[in-house]
């Protein structure tokens, strides 16, 4: 096992004093992945050894299509042979976030982390989810005053 860590290692690009270079460029895409993978619940998943930037980008952007209704159907092979790839991430990156922050459906936290390393919880949904239970039933009057006693008392008409 440690042979073959040993190897990976080796493998790794250098810079010209030997130490090892960081994958700096696919920080850089996971990051602008990051806030639409977030808003839908999860984080954008890591590059994977041997995967090149355009692989990486279409195997982020693969699990967001279907919340875009212009690219939903899209084959990611033919954005990598037009060079419109970045378009179509801008896009669908966008209509995920909208979509993941569209206040319908459930009450649903959504967690993410602010400049500063503080977590930030944002709740998106319909509040009528979670409040609906909350509210008095509405009433209505039934009659105003009692014809015997001529007193005014009135009844209630329950819920309508």
């Amino acid at each position: 096992m440690d042979t073959k860590v040993a190897a990976l290692w080796d493998n790794l690009p250098r810079t010209a004093d030997g130490e090892a270079k960081l994958d700096s460029a696919a920080r850089e895409i996971q990051a602008q992945y990051d806030p639409a993978y977030q808003a839908l619940g999860t984080r954008a998943p890591q590059r994977v050894y041997g995967e090149s930037d355009t692989e990486y980008r279409q195997r982020l952007l693969r699990p967001l299509l279907p919340h875009s209704k212009k690219w939903s159907g899209f084959d990611l092979k033919q954005a990598e042979a037009a060079k419109i790839l970045h378009i179509v991430e801008d896009e669908v990156r966008a209509a995920a976030h909208k979509a993941a922050t569209a206040n319908t459906g459930e009450l649903r936290s959504v967690s993410s982390v602010g400049e500063a390393g503080h977590r930030i919880k944002n709740y998106y949904g319909r509040p009528g989810a979670a409040w609906d239970n909350c509210k008095l039933r509405t009433q209505f009057v039934k009659r105003w005053g009692d014809e015997k006693s001529g007193q005014n008392a009135f009844k209630l008409a329950g819920e309508r």
